[in-house]
């Protein structure tokens, strides 16, 4: 005998029905987004036929949506396989440069261009090169300059073996200081090179300690080759990058303002002294005369200077430094091919030609991302939605089945 339907059966049945209808309106909706999904991917696909065929087809692995999980997750991996290190060689370009572009208004695509060219000819960083590019354009470097100038830069960089933020704050901080165009940054890579040359410093030492003597040296009107001269020869002479940078900043300090009998006692040995006698004159004439003078009358000399520091630097100015001394700031002034000799030097080694070439795929990829970026943005925007969809078809999947098994 059949159990009689109760007004509870029913109900549930109904129930039933409703959640039914609710899973099939899901799927069809989800057909629908599947579809539009395969409209994305196969606008993709020909972007990437274009770029050299990276990746077949994508929507042949979609046949049915029973298996759209696995296929949407496949395509992933696929696309993760194939782009992945275009698309973060770009999106670390991107980020660094995007930081570039907050400073200025100028054609990015000039400014991307121009780092993408400095990338591989100089076998460095992409954030080495967006960050140094940075730095100028904040140092005052013109835009439309910055990527000319970098060039000049990275071959300080390289020649003078440092890195390139180290070249751009030594070439920004001369250039700013003596009021000088960016084209003079070959002048200024040139005499920071012949300087680590000819005395016992580098490059880099030389850049950290400017920024404590250029500013006086240039009131003194004393240039930019003779304070790096002078560096140089304090250095071979035995004193370190730092105390150099000291005692020649007291020796110009206490030449341009001299005590008032310190500077009566100089005046009658003939020692140029004060801003105008030594803008005049120069620093190199002023300390010849105060060697004769120190040579002659050393007791005299040593009373009117008495900053031990000023007295060692002029001490420290032999006749014999004095000659050596000239002899440096010459060449610091006209050697125009020893930074590029180094430069093909550094270039010619096999750690600088693997650079070279990590760089050039670096560069290609960034390119290749570039190219990529809209359709893989486009696939998975569409990703995020199937995930999206997948998730909603599987919680009224769920809740049909609770109601089922209470109507039970």
């Amino acid at each position: 005998m059949k159990k009689a339907i109760t007004d509870k059966d029913i109900t549930a049945q109904k129930k039933y029905a409703a959640e039914l209808t609710k899973v099939q309106t899901g799927l069809k909706k989800a057909r629908g987004e599947f579809n539009q999904y395969a409209k994305e991917v196969n606008k993709g696909n020909e972007i990437f036929k274009r770029s050299g065929g990276l990746t077949k087809s994508l929507t042949t692995a979609f046949t049915s949506l029973g298996v759209q999980i696995i296929s949407v997750y496949a395509a992933y991996r696929l696309l993760k396989t194939a782009v992945v290190g275009s698309i973060k060689a770009f999106t670390e370009f991107e980020k660094s440069l995007t930081d570039v572009q907050t400073l200025l208004k100028y054609n990015e695509r000039t400014l991307e261009r121009g780092a993408l060219e400095i990338l591989p000819k100089y076998g460095l960083a992409i954030k080495d090169v967006n960050r140094a590019l940075f730095d100028a354009i904040s140092a005052g470097i013109p835009a439309t300059e910055s990527v000319e100038f970098l060039h000049e830069a990275a071959i300080l960089a390289v020649g003078g073996v440092t890195d390139l933020r180290t070249a751009v704050d030594g070439l920004t901080s001369i250039l700013n200081t003596y009021s000088l165009s960016a084209d003079h940054a070959k002048s200024v890579s040139d005499a920071l090179y012949v300087g680590q040359k000819y005395g016992k410093t580098t490059v880099e030492k030389l850049v950290n300690q400017l920024g404590r003597v250029a500013p006086i040296a240039k009131i003194a009107n004393i240039s930019y080759q003779t304070m790096i001269g002078s560096l140089a020869s304090l250095t071979k002479g035995g004193l370190n990058t730092e105390e150099s940078v000291t005692i020649l900043r007291q020796v110009i300090s206490a030449l341009i303002k001299p005590a008032h009998q310190a500077g009566l006692v100089l005046k009658d040995a003939s020692v140029p002294t004060g801003l105008l006698a030594i803008r005049t004159q120069g620093l190199v004439v002023a300390l010849e005369a105060l060697n004769q003078a120190y040579r002659e009358n050393p007791d005299a000399i040593s009373g009117m200077i008495p900053n031990i520091r000023a007295f060692t630097g002029v001490s420290a100015f032999s006749e014999k430094r004095l000659i050596e001394l000239k002899k440096i700031v010459g060449e610091v002034e006209t050697d125009t091919t020893s930074l590029t000799r180094a430069y093909d030097e550094q270039m010619r080694t096999l750690q600088k030609r693997w650079d070279v070439a990590k760089s050039s795929v670096k560069s290609y990829g960034i390119v290749m991302g570039d190219y990529l970026s809209p359709a893989l943005k486009s696939v998975l925007k569409q990703f995020s939605k199937m995930a999206d969809m997948s998730r909603t078809q599987i919680n009224l999947t769920m809740d049909a089945t609770d109601q089922l098994k209470k109507g039970i």
